[in-house]
C-alpha cells in the first residue's frame, strides 16, 4: 500500500513539475510576443511619422509653388499678351484666351478673375469694335 501511494506521490510531482514547465513557457512566449508587439508598434509609429513628415513637406512645397504662380501669372501673362500681340498680331486674341483660361483654373477665387476677365474682354470688344464698323461700312 506505501508503495501504491509512494508511486501516486511520484506521478503527482512529474505532473507539477510538466505544469510549471508549460506554465513557464507560456509565460516565456508570452513576454516575447508582447516585446515584438512593442517594437512592431514603434516601428509602425515610427513609419507613421516619417511618411507624415514626407507628406508635410511635400504640401509645402506644393503651397510654396502655388504661391510663387499667383504672384507672377499677372505680370508675366501681361508682358507675355503684350509681346505675342507685338509679335504675331492675328494670334494675340487667341493666346490672351488660353493664358486667360490657366489663370482662371489656376485662380484661388474663381468668381474674382472671372469677373476681371469679362471686364477684360469687354474693353478689348470695344476696342475692336471701331475695325469692325470699318469694315462693315466699307
Amino acid at each position: 500500500m506505501e508503495q501504491v501511494i509512494k508511486d501516486a506521490k511520484e506521478r503527482d510531482e512529474a505532473r507539477m513539475r510538466e505544469i510549471k514547465q508549460l506554465r513557464d513557457r507560456s509565460e516565456n512566449e508570452l513576454k516575447s510576443l508582447r516585446e515584438k508587439s512593442d517594437s512592431s508598434s514603434k516601428d509602425a509609429e515610427t513609419l507613421r511619422q516619417r511618411q507624415l513628415e514626407e507628406a508635410s513637406m511635400e504640401l509645402k512645397e506644393l503651397h510654396s509653388e502655388t504661391a510663387q504662380q499667383k504672384e507672377a501669372t499677372p505680370g508675366e501673362t501681361r508682358e507675355a499678351n503684350l509681346r505675342v500681340s507685338q509679335t504675331h498680331p492675328s494670334s494675340s486674341f487667341d493666346v490672351s484666351c488660353y493664358i486667360r483660361i490657366l489663370m482662371l483654373s489656376c485662380s484661388p477665387s474663381p468668381a474674382k478673375m472671372l469677373s476681371e476677365l469679362v471686364r477684360e474682354s469687354s474693353a478689348e470688344a470695344a476696342q475692336l469694335r471701331p475695325d469692325v464698323w470699318s469694315i462693315n461700312s466699307t
